[in-house]
């Protein structure tokens, strides 16, 4: 998992892209709560079908993207 530090400052941003590119991903799915980033890790694997280790490689490329630009 991303760090909980680069998580939350990045939070607005990884939010704003996953709702952009997911749109079944509700704003309750993506309450980032101190202490409680495992459950929002696991409504996105819920959601999108995929592995805590995918969704983790998924916010860290689009950070990355972001970063970049």
């Amino acid at each position: 998992m991303l760090n909980t530090l680069e998580l939350k400052e990045n939070w607005s941003i990884l939010k704003k892209e996953l709702k952009k590119k997911y749109t079944n991903l509700t704003e309750d799915d993506l309450v980032l709560e101190e202490g409680r980033e495992d459950e929002m890790y696991e409504k996105l694997q819920t959601k999108l079908g995929k592995s805590t280790e995918e969704v983790d490689e998924m916010l860290a490329s689009m950070l990355e993207d972001f970063t970049l630009h």
